[in-house]
C-alpha cells in the first residue's frame, strides 16, 4: 500500500503537566472472595488471612438475621427442587 497522504502544519503538543489518576478505590481481584462472603452473610474469619475488602456495605446486611437468610435459602431450594 502506498501512502498518498500529506501532513500540513503538524504540531506536537506536549502536556504542561503529568496526569496522575488515583486507583486506590478501584476493586481488585482479591476483593471478589471477601465481597461474595459478605453478600452471603458469612462472617470473615481472621484466620483465613484474606487480603481483599468487601465492596458490599456491611450496614446493608446488619439488619439481616441468620433466620432470614436460612428462610430465603430454604425457599430457593424448594423452588429449584420442587
Amino acid at each position: 500500500m502506498i501512502n498518498v497522504g500529506t501532513i500540513v502544519d503538524a504540531e506536537w503538543l506536549a502536556p504542561d503537566s503529568i496526569v496522575v489518576y488515583d486507583y486506590s478505590t478501584t476493586p481488585r481481584i482479591v476483593d471478589v472472595a471477601v465481597t461474595a462472603l459478605t453478600h452471603l452473610c458469612i462472617p470473615i474469619e481472621v484466620e483465613w488471612s484474606l487480603d481483599g475488602t468487601s465492596l458490599v456495605d456491611e450496614g446493608m446486611i446488619d439488619g439481616i438475621s441468620e433466620t432470614d437468610v436460612s428462610k430465603k435459602n430454604d425457599s430457593n431450594l424448594s423452588k429449584s427442587y420442587g
